[in-house]
């Protein structure tokens, strides 16, 4: 994951923001900015991208307390998605889950 979060600091030194778009999707702004380079190496590293992307997501509302309230099954499986989140946030994120 270090090169996915390696590309993503770049695309943002460069001005770009990149979000998941729908399942399968990211959403590049402003497409201006993007160049042939770095939409290679986007498309080349798409999933990887994706995954960190909803990850962090997950992470930000577990950490929200978005997650009260939710029943037992799903609660392992945000547990599960978590545990795969290299971030030192993981473990304070999972409290908030019991």
């Amino acid at each position: 994951m270090s090169h996915t979060i390696q590309f993503l600091q770049e695309a943002r030194r460069r001005g770009l923001h990149i979000a998941p778009r729908g399942s399968n999707g990211l959403w590049v702004w402003p497409r201006s900015l993007m160049t042939n380079d770095l939409a290679a190496e986007l498309r080349a590293h798409k999933r990887e991208l994706i995954t960190w992307l909803k990850g962090q997501h997950l992470l930000k509302q577990t950490l929200a307390g978005e997650f009260e309230g939710a029943t037992a099954r799903q609660r392992r499986t945000v547990r599960a998605k978590l545990a795969k989140l290299h971030s030192p946030l993981v473990r304070r994120a999972l409290e908030n889950l019991t």
